[in-house]
């Protein structure tokens, strides 16, 4: 398996990157470059450690993961698709399931890129850069398949069907949706997709419907936004005040221990 780590700059995922991989890549100020750096990550598990005491083999190995830290893949500035580096990209495609960090921490040494902390605009804006390369990589392929698909050749039937596929994709696409919203064909679907129809989390909605579905999901991300900035705020003043407690956790501060 390869997982890649991706995030704003000075997210912390180099920071994460080394800790899970025993890496000493930097970390601190974000430099600009594009890279991607691999190590491989040692999967501990406690039966198989059982296992080697119980039989004790001649060769013991565990289990690792390919791990991969994509720098100066997210720019945090936004840009149909331009902030987003084709040679890194093509990197991030190729591994199996994506680490996304957001910042959630203040550093005067290390300001964020945005110039203030909100780990939700973080990830919408990481969406939308990704999405916009989706959608510039889809876009050229379709226009290939159209010019393709109208000459006779041996593969014209596998690029007209190629080509069906991708132009539904790339409505999806072309109205905000992530190619994993995007389900197999069917007459039903063909039929609303032509009639304007967009489906947004299993529903078919009309365009308006869908517009009024996404106002509802901004206004819960802004209140979910205040609710962490105040959260953040309260545990800041109680640990000032309460610095020699030990708290069972954040949101319920039950004292455990006092020295």
């Amino acid at each position: 398996m390869k997982l890649g780590i991706i995030g704003f700059p000075a997210c912390g995922k180099t920071s994460l990157y080394n800790a899970v991989t025993g890496s000493v890549l930097p970390v601190g100020q974000y430099t600009g470059t594009p890279g991607a750096a691999l190590a491989v990550m040692k999967v501990p598990d406690p039966r198989m450690e059982k296992l080697r005491t119980m039989y004790k083999p001649k060769s013991f190995v565990l289990a690792a993961c390919d791990c991969v830290d994509f720098t100066g893949l997210i720019s945090g500035t936004g840009g149909a698709g331009k902030e987003v580096k084709g040679e890194i990209l093509g990197k991030l495609r190729e591994v199996d399931a994506i680490v996304h960090v957001v910042r959630a921490f203040e550093s005067s040494g290390v300001p964020h890129v945005l110039e203030s902390v909100d780990p939700l605009r973080d990830l919408a804006e990481t969406d939308s850069e990704l999405l916009f390369a989706d959608l510039a990589q889809c876009t050229a392929r379709v226009e290939k398949l159209r010019v393709q698909a109208a000459k006779p050749t041996k593969t014209q039937e596998q690029d007209k069907k190629e080509l069906a596929t991708l132009e539904k994709v790339l409505k999806l696409l072309e109205v905000g949706q992530h190619v994993r919203g995007f389900t197999p064909a069917n007459e039903d679907e063909k039929k609303k997709l032509a009639e304007g129809f967009v489906k947004y989390r299993g529903k078919w909605l009309s365009k308006p419907a869908y517009e009024a579905e996404l106002a509802k999901e901004f206004e819960k991300s802004r209140a979910r936004t205040a609710e962490l900035a105040a959260h953040a705020e309260w545990r800041n003043a109680w640990t000032k005040e309460t610095a020699h407690f030990v708290f069972k956790s954040n949101t319920s501060p039950e004292v455990l221990d006092y020295y």
